[in-house]
């Protein structure tokens, strides 16, 4: 393959940027519609949680235990899917939170169709010691990651259906 000339670089680094920002407010928009019907169900109150500006963390922490109660009949593997999902998406939300709030550096030379992005997480350190905390970040790994966090959204709603027929109802008082 040849390689990128820079405005291909910035048209495809910026399109999977804005894809991971656009995936997140998607999963977020999602786990408030599952914190909305699950808390209720489950005689929560969940409304201070699902205003704009509540952290995704905060809505995920108050969903978790919801979902975890909701499914339980299922069983321990079943749990432990939901967990693995929950588990995705603090790792993922991480890794949007330094890429949305860092600073980036696209190469000079570009010698590669997947080349080498510089990121830099936000740090207010400015002294002339710190430390370089720059990560490497290939091309093809930022527009992976984009779809990762979007996929997170389809595979709460499998777990959701494939678990339906477990799902404990609200008047059931164990």
């Amino acid at each position: 393959m040849k390689p990128l000339d820079h405005a291909e670089l910035k048209d495809r680094f910026y399109l999977a940027l804005g894809r991971l920002v656009h995936a997140y407010s998607s999963l977020d928009f999602n786990v408030g519609i599952a914190l909305g019907w699950l808390g209720p169900h489950n005689g929560v109150d969940v409304r201070d949680l699902l205003i704009g500006r509540v952290p995704l963390a905060d809505r995920l922490e108050a969903l978790k235990p919801l979902v975890l109660k909701m499914y339980r009949a299922a069983g321990n593997d079943a749990l432990a899917e939901f967990e693995a999902w929950f588990a995705k998406v603090c790792k993922l939300k991480a890794i949007r939170n330094d890429y949305v709030h860092a600073r980036w550096g696209l190469p000079g030379e570009l010698d590669s169709d997947d080349p080498i992005l510089k990121m830099l997480p936000m740090n207010w350190d400015f002294s002339a010691d710190r430390l370089d905390k720059s990560v490497d970040v290939p091309l093809s790994e930022l527009e992976s990651q984009s779809s990762r966090i979007g996929q997170l959204v389809d595979d709460f709603a499998m777990l959701r259906a494939k678990f339906a027929a477990y799902a404990v109802p609200a008047h059931w008082k164990k």
